[in-house]
């Protein structure tokens, strides 16, 4: 009886382990016929057959080094001579990128190549808990998305962007009082967390009705569960993580669980509150709340699916237009404090058309050109979002180089702003580069992406970032703090690793 549960057992584990030959033959046969299927694509060679180019980026995910997942491959594109499409194989996963304007103009703006659900599953879901779902930045079914947007972008015409003036402005003034209070030329400011802060205090109140007290209480947690929140989209995405089962892994994941729980909780009431009040009849703002609400009756499903989805939808606004504006100018006030004739010729401008005046008008906004030139050049070297992916639906040529159907392609703005070919002295500071009308190499640069699945946020944030910025160098005087480094890193969007850390002085 013994030897018959002994024979039973090996018979067991020698299925077992022939299942698990089996497995092993398939991943390395199949990794092999992808190896082989994009061999024509320049590419570094592989340290690992399995892990493929996964080493080059791992450097990026180490908290102590200063080089972002960008820096990576920058310098990987550098060392394969900047070329116009190179490859990454990492695990599984074969990613091509793309820096030939021709090509992003062929493939961006024709929707048979959808986005590619691999690189936004962490977008829609961050450790099983549904982040921003089927919002409108990661709704693949382009008819459902094509509805809803078309609804959302009534939230954002010229009329109602001009209507935001005046929250604009006290949004900007309440932000200017409070930096006021430690404008003493001694005091090192985290300009990072001031500008979050700000962006914040604005879209709640301008898209959401929602006065969440951000600027005055510094300490408010809602700001950091939104950066807990994106900064959990770049550690959930690392596969390898899934086997860190360290104190250190799991307090990390529940942190960021409960930052997107609190947030979605938030969404969830705000949006039923806004709906009671459109049910019994009250005046709602024309904002981007109702709009939602109004866009959410277009989605496929039940009503507990449509809510879901509007609270996507305010997760992803919420952190799109905090985030991005905020480290737009935390680059632009480094920039500036790195290159005193920018600043210079801005403080000019910015005197002749807002003088000391402490509100500006929309027709204020369109005098500030050189001051559109400093935001788009600093959008060029340091853009938020790097770059925009899709799914090839179709084989196309790039260079000479045939990229096949199927293939999972990103354009990379980020590359493609430091390269000769495109940018003169691709790597200096230059606002003059926008001073001309002519859209020169528009498909090289697209901070907000290109084609119908472009930003619906980009006219609302440049004038934010204009009545922010306009404020910020006519109500200071500002030196950047010795010592810091500055560095960048990619955690959802793109940041100063180290804030923007500087010391103010009132103007007289």
């Amino acid at each position: 009886m013994a030897s018959f549960i002994v024979t039973i057992i090996l018979g067991v584990l020698l299925i077992a382990l022939a299942i698990v030959f089996a497995i092993f033959c398939f991943i390395t046969v199949y990794i092999y016929y992808v190896h082989r299927k994009y061999s024509h694509i320049p590419q570094l060679p592989m340290p690992s057959f399995y892990l493929g180019h996964k080493k080059y980026l791992d450097e990026s995910y180490d908290e102590n080094s200063d080089r972002s997942s960008d820096m990576v491959l920058y310098d990987m594109h550098k060392e394969l001579g900047s070329p116009p499409v190179f490859l990454l194989h990492a695990l599984h996963i074969t990613l091509i990128l793309v820096m030939e304007p021709n090509a992003v103009k062929e493939v961006v703006f024709d929707k048979r190549h959808p986005k590619p659900m691999a690189f936004y599953k962490t977008f829609c879901y961050m450790y099983g808990q549904r982040f921003t779902g089927r919002g409108l930045l990661t709704e693949m079914d382009y008819e459902q998305w094509h509805k809803r947007r078309v609804i959302l972008n009534t939230a954002f015409h010229r009329k109602f962007l001009k209507d935001l003036m005046d929250p604009f402005n006290n949004s900007t003034t309440l932000f200017m009082k409070k930096l006021l209070e430690k404008a003493d030329g001694k005091t090192e400011i985290s300009m990072s967390e001031h500008f979050n802060r700000c962006t914040l205090d604005v879209i709640s109140k301008v898209a959401f009705g929602m006065d969440l007290d951000i600027i005055e209480n510094e300490d408010s947690s809602f700001n950091k569960q939104v950066l807990v929140a994106l900064r959990g989209m770049i550690v959930s995405g690392d596969p390898t993580r899934l086997f860190d089962f360290s104190s250190k892994a799991r307090k990390e994941k529940e942190d960021v669980l409960k930052a997107v729980r609190s947030l979605r909780e938030i969404g969830r009431q705000c949006i039923n509150k806004r709906i009671d009040e459109m049910n019994s009849g009250e005046e709602v703002p024309e904002d981007v709340l109702t709009y939602i609400i109004k866009a959410g009756q277009e989605v496929n499903g039940d009503d507990k699916e449509k809510m879901e989805v509007m609270i996507d939808e305010f997760t992803l606004f919420f952190f799109a237009g905090m985030e991005t504006t905020a480290n737009t100018l935390s680059f632009a006030v480094i920039a500036l404090g790195r290159h005193p004739e920018v600043l210079h010729r801005l403080q000019i401008e910015i005197d002749a058309v807002i003088g000391d005046k402490t509100y500006i008008s929309y027709e204020d906004i369109n005098k500030l050109e050189y001051t559109m030139q400093v935001l788009k050049e600093t959008l060029r070297l340091w853009s938020p979002v790097t770059g925009m992916t899709r799914q090839l639906f179709c084989d196309i040529d790039v260079d000479g180089y045939k990229i096949p159907a199927g293939s999972n392609v990103v354009f990379q703005s980020f590359l493609m702003a430091r390269m000769e070919k495109y940018y003169h002295n691709a790597h200096d500071f230059d606002p003059d580069r926008f001073k001309s009308d002519e859209d020169t190499m528009q498909y090289t640069y697209f901070p907000f992406a290109l084609g119908p699945r472009s930003c619906i946020g980009q006219q609302f944030a440049l004038i934010e970032a204009r009545v922010i910025l306009a404020r910020f160098v006519s109500t200071f005087e500002f030196v950047l703090v010795p010592g810091q480094k500055f560095t960048f890193i990619n955690e959802g969007t793109m940041k100063p690793k180290e804030g923007c850390k500087v010391y103010l002085t009132a103007k007289i």
